[in-house]
Formats: structure tokens, sequence, C-alpha cells
């Protein structure tokens, strides 16, 4: 059985991705080539999971500036995966990153990017699947996105966004497993957010001072097993929600709810109900007998 540890990839490995990476260094003025990883034949590992829950993405490891994926292609080790976050980048490295043909997944988080090269969608179009653009200076959602016919998992949280681009939805509606907005100035979630129906996360919290309300349209999203609607001003959620029979985690919590619906019932794989922080009283019958697991506080802070 293949051992999970990753083993170290020496530069001299004869990678054709090395001199692409040695001159995206010099140009980014940074000290050093990184370690180099590539994962072991069976190792699913996703070098952004998690991502959506750091407070930062900062590091005091001496290789923090960048990580590199590699994975074995056609006897080949080629770069998959590449994280340039927390470098105050104002621009893509277009340059470079255009040549790593081999490229899935992107991490851009905590830079000064106002938004994407117009070159960006086509050149990434199809190949491109995880995508990380949280905590920059995106005032919209960049139209480069629309064109990942790809993408998986795409997270842009704690940005200037200001609205929730029905395009969004309809464009990515076949590849979108993931999506975080969360910590964004978002105002409404359009009702198109029923077409991306492969939806299995989606991040929607932290937006109290601006978001309105949530659709019933959620309610469709029949894949869905994360939600997390955290801090956004919740006076009432939608009884739809409880059409989520697939939803294992719902996240409530520092809203004003008063009670919940007992249509929530109907969520028969619910592993955990957050309603911490709210000034409700109690949870329907309906929603204990599913078995999940209530973390419940009667007191708003």
């Amino acid at each position: 059985m293949p051992s999970k540890k990753k083993r170290k990839l020496e530069v001299e490995d004869g990678s054709p991705d090395i001199p692409v990476l040695r001159a995206l260094r010099e140009e980014l003025s940074l000290p050093y080539l990184p370690e180099l990883f590539y994962p072991n034949e069976g190792d699913d590992e996703d070098p952004m999971k998690g991502r959506e829950t750091r407070e930062s993405a900062t590091s005091s490891a001496p290789d923090s500036w960048t990580s590199v994926e590699f994975r074995e292609i056609d006897g080949v080790k080629r770069v998959v995966g590449l994280s340039l976050d927390n470098r105050l980048l104002k621009e893509v490295p277009m340059t470079h990153l255009k040549k790593l043909d081999a490229l899935e997944s992107l991490d851009l988080t905590a830079n000064e990017l106002y938004g994407l090269p117009t070159e960006f969608g086509q050149i990434f179009k199809a190949r491109l699947k995880k995508l990380a653009i949280g905590r920059c200076r995106l005032v919209f959602v960049p139209p480069e996105v629309f064109q990942l016919d790809k993408l998986e998992k795409l997270s842009l949280y704690r940005n200037y966004i200001v609205k929730f681009p029905g395009r969004l939805a309809t464009r990515l509606k076949g590849s979108l497993r993931e999506l975080n907005l969360s910590g964004n100035r978002i105002e409404t979630i359009p009702p198109e957010i029923q077409q991306m129906e492969h939806l299995t996360r989606l991040l929607l919290s932290d937006m109290a001072h601006t978001l309105t309300g949530v659709p019933k349209e959620l309610g469709d999203l029949k894949n869905l097993e994360y939600l997390n609607l955290h801090d956004t001003n919740l006076h009432e959620v939608p009884k739809e929600l409880g059409k989520l029979a697939n939803l294992r985690e719902l996240v409530l919590s520092k809203n004003w709810l008063l009670e919940v619906p007992k249509e929530f019932g109907g969520m028969n794989k619910l592993e955990t109900l957050n309603v911490r922080n709210n000034p409700m009283l109690s949870v329907p019958r309906a929603v204990h007998e599913t078995g999940a697991t209530v973390l419940f506080a009667h007191y708003r802070w």
C-alpha cells in the first residue's frame, strides 16, 4: 500500500515547468525556490482545502511565499497546483502562468488584485478546476471567471463584491461544486442560484450589514451538503430549505432567528445544526428527530 507521505521533488528531476517557476521567482523578487512536492499515487490532498475557514493566509514558515503541487502526467512531472497567496500582487503574472499548461489549481488569496487579466479566461478555460481570489480588492466577480468551463471550486471571500451576478450561476452551473462568497457586501442572492444544482458547499456568511435575506430557491440545491449563513442578519429562513435532503451541516449562528421551520425535519442526512447566538428558545421536535446535533444557546452574544 503506497504511503500517503509526500516525497520531495528535487529540481534536477527534470520537470519542464521548473524554468517557469524560476522565472516567476525572479519576476516577483522572491528569495528562493520553495520546496517542491508532488503526491504519491492515491494521495488526493487538496492544497486549497480549508481555505475558507482560515483567518490568515500568512505563515512564519520560510517557504510560505508559495506552494507547488506536482503530478506525474504521461511520465512527466508537471505543475498542477500553485499558490501565490499573500504576495501583495497588483496584477496576475500571466507571462509565466500561461506556460504552466497543466495547471488546475491557482491560489491568489491576500493580494492587491482588482480583477483578472482579460486573457485569463481563455487561457485557463478548459483546465482550471480551483481558483481562490479571497482577501483581495474585488468589487465585482471578474467576468473572466465565467469562461472557466471546468471550474469546480471558487473562493472569493472577504472582498468588496456588491452583487451576486446571475451569470455566475448560469455559466458555471454544470461544473461548480464549491462556492465561497463570505465576507463581501452582497445585498441579494438571485433566484438563478437554483441552477447551480451540482453545488455541495456554499458559504454566504458574514454579510450582516448588507444581505437582505436568502431566496427560497436555495432549497433546490439538491446536492448541497454544507451551507453557511452565519452572521447574515437573518430574521427568518425559507421553509424550502427543508428540501435539502443531502445537507449534513447547516450554520445559522449569530442571526436574529426566533425559530427554524419544522420543515427542516425533512433534512434526513443532517448531522449538525448550528443556531448559536440567536434569540430563539427552542428547536422543533421534527429537527431533533433527524438525529442531528443541535448547537444551541439562548443568548445573542
